[in-house]
């Protein structure tokens, strides 16, 4: 055999081994994905159920096994009632300059169409990478660079897209913890007819703190006289804004109240009072360990386990003190649980624990994990939008 012959032979040899490697790497790629997605099957998955946007927070989804994996305990809580304090009391209050809503709005609406775009322009270069790669897959009909460029730029696009969701959830939350969860609606609303009214002046918005260590419920009215009227009128109660919020003052819990405008104008400040003869239920409620409140967006939260209506809840929900959530009574029985967040507005602590109002003693609390549900809930809320 001659020396041109031999290194042909070797040549060949060469690219026959290079051609076997790779089409096994081509043949192996299916098991590979198969593979991996067992994998991702075995890790917690939990989901959203509740629409946002219909008034309700999002539950989080989580079966036994990856409940008992993460340490969730549940502990139900203890029925208590609190009295006196402000009920009946004066309460300094101050007209809140509605202006700054205006402002909140402005920047959540463009925050909101940035995601439109940013959404459809991702959708867009998704749609062109399976092209390309479509292409290229076929006898290699589109080039190798033109397949990277297109990775590279649905890569790009659904990053801005998971940028832009990010300021949109940051800004509801901010939002929220500003001006509670009822006037932060008023920001989204199609129509904008609450938020026109305040804005108006048909409306005002009063704001009333209370000190640090009062302990009394959140009246759910006042009763004020404006200048020029001889007629006390009555402003409802909004709920509680964080002490960091900016139309709130230093220390103790800050009260918004909404009350007809006639005769109110921005800084005002007057005195109210609180109806002594309030409705006794509101007094009602549940004390909770301070280990099961978490902070969020300025604000504090629990998570409660839905009733899930099966055989045996009763009984169950009965035996609770803190211990693990969702001991299934077999091995092979596995329960996915739903637990949703709620926001503390009104509640007080005492101690190491928490009074709630309106807490339902039958409603198991989560005592240790509640951390993590809203880690959860806050990655799958951003999946979820991703893949709308």
């Amino acid at each position: 055999m001659t020396h041109r012959n031999l290194v042909r032979l070797l040549v060949a040899q060469t690219v026959l081994m290079v051609l076997l490697g790779w089409a096994a790497v081509y043949l192996g790629r299916d098991e590979f994905r198969l593979a991996v997605g067992r994998e991702e099957e075995d890790l917690p998955a939990p989901s959203l159920l509740a629409d946002e946007e219909a008034g309700r927070l999002p539950e989080v989804r989580l079966n036994s096994t990856s409940q008992r994996q993460a340490g969730v305990e549940l502990q139900l809580p203890t029925a208590t009632s609190l009295n006196g304090g402000a009920s009946g009391a004066d309460l300094a209050v101050t007209v809140v300059d509605p202006q700054p809503l205006a402002e909140w709005r402005g920047r959540l609406q463009t925050a909101l169409q940035e995601l439109a775009a940013a959404r459809a322009t991702a959708n867009a270069s998704r749609l062109e990478q399976s092209r390309v790669q479509a292409l290229f897959d076929d006898n290699r009909s589109a080039s190798q660079r033109a397949l990277e460029t297109a990775n590279a730029l649905a890569q790009t696009d659904a990053a801005r897209e998971r940028s832009a969701q990010s300021q949109v959830i940051a800004l509801r939350d901010s939002a929220r913890a500003t001006w509670g969860p009822i006037v932060a609606g008023w920001l989204e609303a199609a129509d904008g007819t609450a938020l026109q009214r305040v804005l108006s002046g048909r409306e005002a918005l009063l704001r009333a703190a209370l000190r640090a260590d009062d302990t009394a419920r959140t009246p759910a009215r006042l009763n004020l006289t404006p200048p020029g009227r001889s007629e006390p009128v009555t402003a409802r109660g909004l709920g509680t804004v964080a002490p960091g919020a900016a139309e709130a003052t230093a220390g103790g819990r800050h009260l918004l109240f909404l009350a007809p405008g006639a005769g109110l104008a921005t800084g005002m400040r007057l005195s109210a009072r609180s109806p002594g003869s309030g409705d006794e239920a509101s007094r009602e409620g549940a004390l909770v360990p301070a280990s099961a409140v978490i902070w969020h967006a300025g604000q504090a939260w629990i998570y409660v386990r839905e009733a899930q209506g099966g055989a045996g809840e009763a009984d169950e929900a009965a035996g609770y003190g803190a211990k693990p959530a969702a001991a299934a009574s077999s091995p092979s029985a596995v329960r996915i649980d739903s637990f949703q967040r709620r926001g503390l507005p009104n509640a007080v602590r005492l101690g190491d624990q928490w009074f709630v109002p309106g807490l339902e003693t039958d409603d198991p609390v989560v005592v240790r994990g509640a951390q993590l549900l809203l880690s959860e809930e806050l990655k799958s809320q951003l999946k979820n939008e991703n893949d709308d």
